[in-house]
């Protein structure tokens, strides 16, 4: 058995209900021939995040390892050492809130310094796929709900964006992520942004579509009044009770550096 061990062990998702040790072992024999071999606590996250479809999971877990594959500059060398990550955890904030809200994660990203000079497509993605690993790693959750404030991105952004990473990211969104998204919401929303998304949505299937929305306008405390999220569960911030979104996007990377005997593990697993 490969060493690579995660934060939980399955008798504790099957117990809350998340998922059962029927659907970890068909989808375990139906693996036991293909390369990698996964650990009965992936195979639990995938199946967590596909709703307990064996199928979907089949599905998810295949996209997942070839897309991983075809992009090493995103899924290979996740190191929070690198210069590059560490440059944009200082250009963005990944705030992962501490609470869940009815059995949901939410995660907020931000921009913290608006010079487009100092923003990297490359390490944006890169160091966001590495958060979205951190969630599942010890408490997977149902779902989760990320909002993404856009404020700062402009045109100089835009010209910024490779479009072979732009369509890398939207196909592991769309069909390999580990993890279910309940709703994305884009608030502050300007003109740069709708465009770039919509450069994206040829390759983000319908499904997905429905549940991303944009809000438009400049008032921050929009959050609460657009999402109906509790303010208990946002960043002080968003009109919210929580400390602000520096402070738990600190503790996310701190989580990251942590975790990397994980991130090497799961490189080597794959190689």
């Amino acid at each position: 058995m490969h060493l690579l061990k995660l934060g939980f062990v399955v008798p504790e998702v099957v117990k809350k209900g998340l998922t059962t040790e029927e659907d970890i072992e068909a989808i375990k024999e139906w693996r036991k021939d293909k390369w990698p071999q996964l650990t009965e606590e992936q195979i639990a996250i995938f199946l967590i995040a596909c709703n307990n479809c064996q199928e979907l999971t089949k599905y998810t877990i295949e996209s997942n390892i070839r897309i991983k594959n075809s992009g090493p500059n995103l899924f290979t060398d996740r190191n929070f050492n690198n210069e590059n990550l560490r440059k944009i955890s200082q250009v963005m904030t990944f705030s992962v809130m501490p609470d869940r809200y009815q059995d949901t994660l939410i995660l907020v990203i931000s921009m913290n310094d608006f010079n487009y000079k100092n923003y990297c497509q490359e390490a944006h993605f890169k160091l966001y796929f590495m958060v979205i690993d951190s969630i599942a790693y010890d408490n997977p959750p149902r779902e989760a709900i990320i909002i993404v404030d856009a404020k700062g991105v402009s045109l100089m952004h835009i010209t910024t964006i490779r479009m072979n990473l732009l369509k890398l990211h939207s196909e592991y969104f769309d069909r390999g992520l580990p993890l279910a998204c309940r709703e994305v919401h884009f608030i502050n929303c300007s003109y740069a942004l709708t465009c770039c998304f919509n450069v994206t949505k040829p390759f983000i299937r319908s499904d997905k579509l429905q549940k991303i929305h944009f809000h438009h306008g400049t008032r921050n405390d929009t959050i609460p009044e657009t999402l109906s999220i509790p303010k208990k569960y946002l960043p002080k911030e968003y009109g919210g009770e929580l400390k602000s979104v520096r402070y738990y996007h600190n503790r996310t990377m701190d989580k990251l550096v942590q975790m990397q005997q994980y991130f090497d593990l799961e490189e080597q697993q794959r190689s």
